[in-house]
């Protein structure tokens, strides 16, 4: 099921992002990496993600904006998937859907939540878009994420600390 992203996307900033995306696309599928220029956007850059398919399941982040880069406590820059999440289902998590929208070739948005003691502790939002360089195989990703610290302890620390996770919200958009 395809949703419209402006019926699902309450992050002004990833909705603009989808928009800038589906802008660049043209009559295409989608766009290629040679379409993005990022100073065309650069009030959306801190939360940007740019994701290189390395191989089957295997992804390496080529570019994370400064707000991505402090929510993880570090630069993950250049590092693959396997350097920089912890293993597990959230790992895997991720990667699904990378996964899901190479084999779709749509955009993706998802919710989901980190808990601690019972309650929500980050909230985090997500857009994941498909490039191509050939209008058919998916062979990088624009992503954009952002996370909402729902009490002031959980502001500035890592989002991956050993939190349970849980997925609210997976649809492709058209």
């Amino acid at each position: 099921m395809q949703k419209d992203p402006a019926q699902v996307i309450e992050d002004k900033r990833l909705l603009a992002l989808y928009s800038y995306w589906a802008s660049k696309r043209g009559g295409r599928t989608m766009p290629a990496r040679d379409d993005i220029d990022p100073t065309e956007i650069p009030t959306l850059l801190p939360i940007v993600l740019l994701i290189d398919v390395v191989g089957i399941g295997d992804y390496r982040y080529r570019l994370a904006g400064t707000e991505i880069v402090s929510n993880f406590g570090r630069d993950i820059t250049g590092k693959t998937f396997a350097e920089v999440l912890p293993g597990g289902a959230y790992a895997a998590y991720i990667a699904s859907l990378v996964s899901d929208v190479m084999s779709a070739g749509r955009p993706l948005y998802s919710e989901g939540a980190f808990m601690a003691k019972g309650h929500i502790d980050r909230q985090v939002r997500r857009i994941v878009l498909p490039l191509s360089a050939d209008g058919i195989k998916v062979d990088m990703v624009l992503a954009g994420q952002t996370v909402i610290a729902t009490n002031k302890d959980a502001r500035g620390k890592i989002v991956l600390a050993n939190l349970p996770f849980s997925e609210g919200t997976r649809v492709f958009l058209t």
